[in-house]
């Protein structure tokens, strides 16, 4: 069974249609949507704006998403797995997003992401939501924690299971080992180990790790290579985002990762690149097909492809995607999620990203979401994406 667009009619607050992203996915009543902000359609002003507080733009954002999740007959007793994107500005008030997540999901609390990021498209957004849901919400396999806050580990679809944002923090709420980054990139491995025993799971079933670092620990994470793949293979898929700050002042790396039970099966075609990366270029799991973060960089050699030149990166990385994609036997229309990653200086010209998305991709369009970051380890790269696809 393919994925189809979940589109909800009604849907007053902008209209949806003609983009190269979706509102969300379903597929054999599971459900992943799009990224929400607080934006709606101002018809006086003929463009989307967005008003008011953290606490506004939250019940806005809930207000949208779960609307989504409701076409296809589902709702917050569903979700699995909550992102949170919330920005450099909107952390202050990020105490506003516990309570609005406690006040929706109540006493079912999936497990959480928590993703701090420069910026978002929308300047004035302060957060952006994405949810994947179940019926039944999925099976509790353990309890963790984003620093001291308690979060849930939910198992998912397909025997997919998210961990929650692994932070190096301990449980009393103190930073670990500050200034440090190789120390603190350690610290969150062994945690995540810890709580991949706890679920009754094995290092071997994690599937992806993604990192997000301070511009102070970018020098620091050529170390993390060996570190990871001692800890957990090379067998992953995995990238790297810089971003100016992240959930808790002192902390410099974060880690998001996800397991399954199903077997994995690495999908390579020969990208030389790859071999100096602590990670493979895509992994087939179960009906899932996992790519790392790809951008503009050489195959081979992982020179940058398009130096300066967003739409000129944008067309190869989205080239490379779709060659990832025809090598696993999938089309672009079997795209189920993308998270593009892009440094604040372009987002005048960020129009162009869908240009390429529009060329080479193709409806359904994947759940989509856009964060805007500092940078990347490779200097020079403007963007980097990371999808996910669904096999029919």
């Amino acid at each position: 069974m393919k994925l189809s667009p979940i589109e909800p009619d009604p849907y007053p607050w902008f209209p949806y249609k003609g983009f190269t992203f979706c509102l969300g996915l379903h597929k054999d009543g599971v459900a992943w949507t799009s990224g929400q902000s607080g934006a709606q359609f101002d018809p006086e002003a003929e463009r989307m704006v967005i008003r008011g507080s953290m606490q506004d733009q939250l019940e806005m954002s809930y207000t949208k998403i779960l609307a989504v999740l409701a076409e296809v007959g589902l709702g917050p007793s569903d979700v699995v797995h909550l992102t949170e994107n919330v920005t450099v500005a909107g952390v202050p008030s990020y105490e506003d997003v516990v309570y609005a997540r406690r006040k929706v999901f109540a006493d079912h609390e999936p497990t959480v992401t928590t993703v701090v990021v420069d910026r978002l498209v929308r300047g004035k957004a302060l957060v952006e939501l994405e949810l994947h849901a179940v019926p039944g919400g999925g099976q509790v396999l353990a309890m963790g924690r984003i620093g001291a806050a308690p979060s849930p580990v939910r198992e998912g679809h397909d025997g997919t299971v998210h961990l929650p944002s692994t932070i190096p923090v301990d449980a009393k709420g103190e930073v670990v080992f500050p200034g440090n980054p190789v120390l603190q990139y350690n610290y969150c491995l062994e945690q995540v180990l810890a709580l991949v025993d706890a679920c009754g799971l094995r290092p071997s079933d994690i599937v992806a790790c993604h990192e997000y670092v301070t511009p102070e620990a970018k020098e620091s994470a050529a170390n993390f290579r060996d570190q990871r793949i001692n800890a957990i293979g090379k067998e992953t898929v995995g990238g790297t985002v810089v971003m100016k700050r992240l959930l808790v002042d002192g902390a410099s790396v974060s880690l998001d990762v996800t397991l399954s039970r199903q077997e994995k099966f690495v999908v390579d075609p020969g990208w030389a690149r790859f071999d100096r990366e602590p990670c493979v270029p895509a992994l087939k799991v179960g009906q899932s097909l996992y790519f790392s973060a790809l951008s503009s960089l050489d195959r081979k050699t992982g020179v940058v492809v398009g130096i300066g030149d967003l739409e000129a990166q944008a067309k190869e990385l989205y080239t490379q995607m779709v060659e990832l994609l025809s090598h696993a036997g999938l089309g672009p229309d079997d795209l189920r999620s993308t998270i593009e990653f892009c440094v604040v200086p372009e987002i005048g010209n960020y129009r162009v990203v869908a240009g390429q998305r529009q060329n080479l991709l193709s409806p359904p369009w994947p759940a989509s979401t856009g964060d805007l970051c500092t940078g990347f380890l490779t200097d020079g790269l403007l963007l980097q994406t990371v999808a996910i696809a669904e096999i029919p």
